[in-house]
């Protein structure tokens, strides 16, 4: 009996000695840069109207003129790490061409910059440009520079401008480099991509993190795909991980194996239970999702100053009416006071759960929910999990989901 007991014992502790092992497992993966090609969307900058003089700059082409050109400057927000200031002059070529020079390495001459010329209604529909190195100097150091890719956008129909000047020359500009990386675990090999959220010296703790299985591919834009903070878990079929750190350069991204999921494990992402959405709605009352349990739930986050966002509200009204098990909630993400939001809200005939969410308060939503644009989406299940998070972009995906798991009237 002593015998077999100590046998016991001692497979006991060779059993917690590996299971401890697996779960303190440290996984080091090699990232390598990539660019021009980006396989989603990137954060990025915006431009603002230069109102200096023309005649600190050399190499405009003559057929730039004032009248049919503007120069502008990249900016890259109020705490930015960079002390340089980069330069574009962009206008008319003809009446269907249109010319963007950048003077990406900070000499104001744009006679030795490449030089971005496009149709402009191929601009219009969305044409991927090249992206182009630009010299970055540290504001901490004035002996460091770096190189940074990015590449512009020339058109935007989501944003609106009170100078028809600056509309007409619309550029915005977004990270053309991420990091690429891949690992194996337990048998599966997955797929791992890395980026800065806006142009920065170095990776830090800023830096989002995606991992998907090598048989799946990352999303198109970043309105679909699952970022993740360094710090943060994530979630692979049944398995977790943490993100840990980064290495400055980009080189090396450091993921520990936290274990495997929970039955019921509660979070933002698909394939987990839905955190809890309490708050107040429009009409002063209190919500709790926690009432409407056994029926499917949509959730919309959405902003009366969001374009996609209002060109979305049709497809909503239209599945609240098709399917009767389905509870329709929006969240407003707001900085105008709750009864401007009201009146929208009536005008375009939302008769659903409304919550009301300023971008001056606490923006619990916002936060627990990681929601970075508008709008984001999700469907959760009679269960309780969500099984879509995506955007207006992919909303028919959310209908055939909706189709084959719901009942329609």
């Amino acid at each position: 009996m002593i015998k077999n007991f100590s046998v016991t014992l001692i497979g006991l502790f060779f059993t917690i000695m590996t299971q401890g092992q697996l779960l303190s497992e440290k996984i080091v993966v090699p990232m390598y840069r990539r660019i021009n090609y980006i396989p989603f969307k990137l954060g990025g900058c915006f431009t603002k109207l230069y109102d200096g003089s023309r005649d600190k700059f050399k190499g405009i082409p003559d057929f730039l003129t004032p009248e049919n050109s503007i120069i502008k400057t990249i900016y890259f927000g109020t705490n930015s790490s960079f002390n340089n200031i980069f330069y574009l002059v962009i206008g008319d070529e003809s009446n269907k061409k249109r010319i963007c020079i950048i003077d990406g390495n900070c000499n104001h001459d744009f006679s030795d910059d490449y030089k971005y010329i496009f149709d402009i209604d191929s601009a219009q529909k969305g044409i991927n440009f090249l992206s182009q190195a630009m010299l970055f100097r540290y504001t901490k150091n004035e002996n460091i520079e770096k190189n940074l890719y990015l590449k512009p956008k020339f058109f935007s129909n989501n944003m609106k401008f009170s100078n028809a000047t600056e509309q007409k020359y619309f550029v915005t500009f977004e990270l053309g480099e991420y990091l690429l990386g891949s690992f194996s675990f337990k048998d599966e090999r997955y797929k791992v991509v890395a980026a800065m959220p806006t142009p920065r010296f170095s990776y830090d703790s800023e830096t989002v993190v995606s991992i998907v299985n090598q048989k799946d591919e990352f999303p198109l834009s970043t309105r679909d795909i699952n970022f993740h903070k360094i710090g943060e878990s994530v979630i692979l079929g049944n398995e977790k991980f943490n993100i840990t750190n980064i290495s400055p350069v980009g080189d090396s991204l450091y993921i520990n194996y936290s274990g495997t999921k929970n039955l019921k494990e509660f979070g933002y992402q698909v394939g987990l239970h839905s955190l809890p959405i309490i708050g107040n709605t429009l009409t002063g009352t209190f919500f709790n999702l926690a009432n409407h349990k056994n029926k499917f739930v949509l959730v919309d986050f959405w902003g009366t100053w969001c374009v996609p966002c209002i060109k979305l509200i049709p497809m909503l009204r239209k599945l609240k009416k098709e399917y009767k098990n389905l509870t329709l909630i929006s969240v407003a993400c707001e900085d105008k006071e709750p009864g401007a939001v009201k009146r929208i809200v009536e005008k375009y005939k939302m008769n659903w759960i409304n919550l009301y969410e300023p971008f001056k308060g606490n923006q619990n939503l916002i936060k627990s929910f990681k929601i970075k644009s508008f709008p984001t989406t999700l469907l959760i299940d009679p269960n309780g999990m969500i099984i879509f998070r995506g955007s207006a972009e992919n909303f028919e995906l959310l209908e055939e989901l909706l189709k084959e798991k719901s009942d329609k009237k």
